[in-house]
């Protein structure tokens, strides 16, 4: 990939990040899949070593 092509690409990812960013359902939504993710392992018995 040429180093404009890159440089156009990060750019596109920035913009993309920030939209997302302002997303406030999209934000509500990725917390509360985090947070049931991080309830699942602490419900898994503990194993011994």
């Amino acid at each position: 990939m040429r180093q404009t092509d890159e440089r156009k690409l990060e750019g596109d990812l920035d913009v993309a990040y920030r939209e997302m960013a302002h997303d406030e359902e999209r934000e509500i939504e990725a917390v509360e899949r985090a947070e049931s993710t991080i309830g699942d392992i602490n419900d898994e018995a503990p194993q011994s070593l």
